[in-house]
């Protein structure tokens, strides 16, 4: 960190090197929030939307391919309920194994959780769930200051394994 009133301050940098100084002490400080935010998020989409589309599979599976397409046609809200929740699980699933390799790849992890975050959001307002809506804008908006900084360090070059301190 720069200590108040060394010489060494951020004000006296150069105006580039002061906006990437000030990109990684954000990029950092929201790090820290998104790395508990994905699985969090992706556990509470995960688990109900999984079970639900077992029992789901276990129903269809005794149908045909023919059967399943004319029930579907037929009762179109149904499969507009089960394509909601494979974009729940399917993102749900994103964000839980976007943590696990962020050690390995962390910008393409970033973007992931960002966009899988991004659709969550967006579909949350179909939830039955929307009452957390806020909650989930919070995670999202923490997400997103960490991948917007992430991606101004990224466009400069930097490795986001191996930030320089400051």
């Amino acid at each position: 960190m720069i200590a108040s009133g060394s010489e060494d301050r951020l004000d006296d940098r150069d105006p580039v090197e002061a906006v990437v100084i000030s990109q990684i002490l954000i990029y950092r400080k929201a790090l820290r929030n998104t790395l508990w935010i994905g699985p969090i998020a992706g556990a509470i989409h995960l688990l109900p939307s999984s079970w639900i589309l077992l029992f789901a599979a276990f129903e269809v599976k005794s149908l045909g391919v023919w059967r399943l397409l004319t029930f579907l046609r037929r009762n179109p809200e149904d499969g507009m309920f089960l394509g909601y929740l494979s974009i729940m699980f399917a993102c749900g699933a994103g964000l839980v194994t976007c943590r696990l390799n962020f050690n390995i790849q962390p910008w393409s992890s970033l973007q992931v959780s960002y966009w899988c975050m991004a659709v969550l959001l967006s579909v949350m307002v179909l939830s039955p769930c929307c009452i957390m809506a806020p909650f989930f804008l919070f995670m999202f908006l923490e997400v997103r200051e960490c991948y917007l900084a992430g991606r101004f360090l990224v466009n400069k070059g930097f490795d986001l394994r191996n930030l320089p301190d400051y």
